[in-house]
């Protein structure tokens, strides 16, 4: 999945360590959001990372959101509650 390619109500924020990005939280939904973090040996890739994130959020991966991405992770879930509204 390439970043142009997502829901056009989706969002995301890079997640980013020593000025370099890192890793990304993706919010699909109020209850889909979706990580990844890249290891600090490998090369970022946007696309890939947002390709992980999709995937985690959909799939209701229970793999543990690692600590150093947690205080995003939370910031993204809070902001997703008040972005999207229930319809009823």
């Amino acid at each position: 999945m390439k970043i142009k390619n997502l829901p056009k109500n989706s969002f995301f924020e890079y997640y980013r360590e020593e000025d370099q990005i890192r890793g990304v939280v993706l919010a699909l939904d109020k209850n889909l959001i979706g990580w990844s973090l890249c290891n600090k040996l490998d090369t970022f890739d946007k696309d890939l990372a947002i390709k992980i994130a999709y995937g985690r959020a959909t799939a209701g991966s229970n793999i543990p959101i690692p600590h150093r991405i947690r205080p995003l992770h939370i910031k993204i879930s809070e902001r997703a509650l008040k972005y999207y509204k229930d319809d009823y």
